[in-house]
């Protein structure tokens, strides 16, 4: 069940990142010029992108909801997903969902390389918050930084969210 709950979550990450970085709602619907500017700053900034030649589709997924099939289908996605956007990775809410998802595939898989990377992250940013004011980039990154803290139990990594 753990697993299933955690494809959910991953899927629904992805989902959420890609849905946002395009800015649209439907296939049907073209972005007006305002709107590809946005995706096209987004695209830079490396927040979502659109590859020409997003590689082959996978061929060794299995369609059954059986644990071992989706604990395939979610080390597929996040080792894709981790290699892809490592390098890139910021502090608002938009990486943190993506976070979100590593934190639960590192839980279901038992896998830690996706909470280390989670841990780099917080290094990156010394723990800190982007703001001193509340909003929802700093809510994000502090539930990852709060899941860390769950598990290692330091208290810098939580310093910045308390206060």
């Amino acid at each position: 069940m753990r697993v299933h709950a955690c494809l959910r979550c991953f899927a629904g990450c992805v989902l959420s990142i890609a849905f946002f970085s395009t800015g649209c709602v439907n296939a049907q619907h073209l972005p007006s010029p305002q709107e590809q500017h946005r995706i096209d700053e987004a695209i830079a900034n490396h927040i979502g992108d659109i590859p020409d030649d997003a590689g082959p589709l996978a061929k060794d997924l299995s369609p059954k909801l059986e644990p071992k099939a989706v604990e395939t289908a979610i080390r597929k996605v996040a080792d894709w997903e981790l290699q892809r956007s490592q390098p890139y990775f910021g502090n608002d809410w938009t990486w943190s969902v993506l976070y979100t998802g590593f934190m639960a595939a590192s839980n279901a898989t038992g896998d830690s390389k996706y909470s280390d990377a989670m841990l780099e992250v917080g290094k990156k940013f010394h723990w800190q918050l982007r703001s001193h004011l509340p909003n929802a980039d700093d809510q994000s990154i502090g539930q990852t930084y709060t899941e860390l803290y769950l598990q290692k139990h330091d208290p810098e990594m939580i310093a910045g969210t308390r206060t």
